[in-house]
């Protein structure tokens, strides 16, 4: 039976899946204690014939396929079907570090954790590690400010999970939500943390899509952002911690707030439209609470003075905020 289950879901990745999977066949240790499972996504391009070739070549190699549903769906399909002590989530365009695998059968050995972070895109062999309690786990999360794991806290790569607390807590990625599904698992898994570790060595590597510079914002992405906050209030709520992170919550709400009015500077030209999606973000339940926290004396403190100035021109002087980034726009043209 395998230790490992190697979770890769793939969609139209005819261009980088082989990259993908020679960078874990080629492992030194890889072998029957790791399984890997492909799960095509629907591919219309050669993405299926290629797995199967390697699903021909090596035995632990499965491949499952359905119809396109999105990458939530495909990792809850390799999930289902995982037989693993152990959970490792590859994307089919990103590779594994030469030494990912035998590191994850070193340290798997080296001491008792409940999730094991790694650095990704790095050239550290270092063999630093440092104990993450449950506490700094969700607070890392929240806080996006990575204390004390130098790495991305919030995606489900360049870490391993224990598969008994996936599975016995019933966790999976939220099949709703489309942006934000990454953070949402990990803060459910951490939940269930007592302990973690981040190893400071390169596990993953990490290829920055062409099209992930930017994303245009509208109101289908501000309602999906409405139902991730919702999510989040309710996992704190079901473990009776809302009320010790709702100061992180609300940061992490006008923080979005702000990407979103600085990202119109870059991808809208519209500035009435900008205006109105504005005042429709703003009259949103989570974001309308969110601004009335900023508002009570001695919470200004715990935002960054730029930050808060720039929330309260969004807050109160948007045609004003919106008339500025023009005006900065047009001198940067001429």
């Amino acid at each position: 039976m395998a230790e490992y289950s190697i979770i890769i879901p793939a969609y139209n990745a005819e261009k980088t899946i082989s990259v993908c999977l020679n960078s874990v066949v080629n492992q030194i240790d890889f072998s029957e204690k790791f399984e890997v499972i492909v799960i095509d996504d629907g591919s219309t391009d050669n993405t299926l014939q290629i797995i199967e070739n390697y699903a021909l070549k090596y035995s632990n190699f499965r491949v499952i396929t359905q119809k396109n549903r999105g990458v939530s769906v495909a990792r809850n399909t390799g999930l289902d079907n995982s037989n693993g002590k152990y959970i490792i989530f590859l994307d089919s365009d990103d590779s594994l570090d030469s030494s990912a695998l035998t590191n994850a059968l070193l340290d798997a050995k080296s001491g008792t954790y409940d999730i094991y972070i790694y650095a990704y895109n790095s050239s550290e062999y270092g063999t630093l590690k440092i104990d993450i309690s449950r506490e700094e786990l969700i607070d890392d999360i929240l806080q996006q400010k990575n204390k004390k794991i130098l790495t991305k806290i919030n995606t489900p790569w360049a870490k391993i999970y224990l598969s008994e607390i996936i599975k016995k807590n019933k966790i999976r990625f939220c099949e709703d939500v489309k942006i934000g599904e990454d953070l949402l698992f990990n803060l459910e898994y951490f939940l269930y943390c007592s302990t973690g570790a981040f190893f400071c060595k390169n596990f993953y590597n990490y290829t920055i899509a062409e099209n992930s510079s930017s994303r245009n914002i509208d109101s289908y992405y501000i309602n999906n952002n409405l139902c991730f906050f919702k999510r989040i209030k309710k996992l704190l709520i079901s473990h009776n911690i809302l009320d010790k992170y709702i100061d992180q919550v609300n940061l992490f709400v006008l923080n979005s707030l702000k990407i979103y009015s600085k990202n119109f500077i870059f991808l809208n030209k519209n500035r009435q439209y900008e205006r109105m999606l504005l005042d429709q973000i703003c009259s949103l339940d989570e974001y309308k609470k969110a601004i009335q926290w900023l508002k009570v004396k001695g919470n200004k403190k715990k935002v960054i003075l730029k930050d808060y100035i720039y929330l309260k021109l969004v807050i109160k002087h948007r045609l004003l905020l919106l008339r500025l980034i023009s005006w900065k726009i047009f001198k940067k043209k001429n």
